[in-house]
């Protein structure tokens, strides 16, 4: 059981990283970040990037932007799913 938690952490620490790197490139690469970017160091800012949506007229920062927020609702999903994986696996008794 403990394998599996910790195949599950690693896993999630993946698809964070991995999200917050790209995240990270494209607010920089659009100059969107202004010093805001420190708070949403370890979270995923939905929010702040539906914001940044709104005000933007640019199509290429809205499709930049719009592909952050897809790649954060489709991390999320993973994240969910493989916990629940775990979970099954873990106190079913599947082995």
């Amino acid at each position: 059981m403990l394998a599996k938690v910790l195949l599950f952490v690693c896993f999630a620490l993946y698809f964070v990283n991995a999200y917050r790197v790209g995240s990270r490139r494209v607010f920089s690469k659009y100059n969107l970040d202004k010093g805001k970017y420190d708070e949403y160091r370890f979270g995923f800012p939905i929010g702040r990037i539906k914001e940044e949506i709104r005000k933007s007229e640019d199509p290429e920062v809205l499709r930049a932007l719009f592909g952050v927020l897809m790649r954060t609702y489709v991390s999320i999903f993973f994240l969910g799913l493989m916990f629940s994986v775990v979970l099954v696996f873990a106190f079913c008794g599947c082995k």
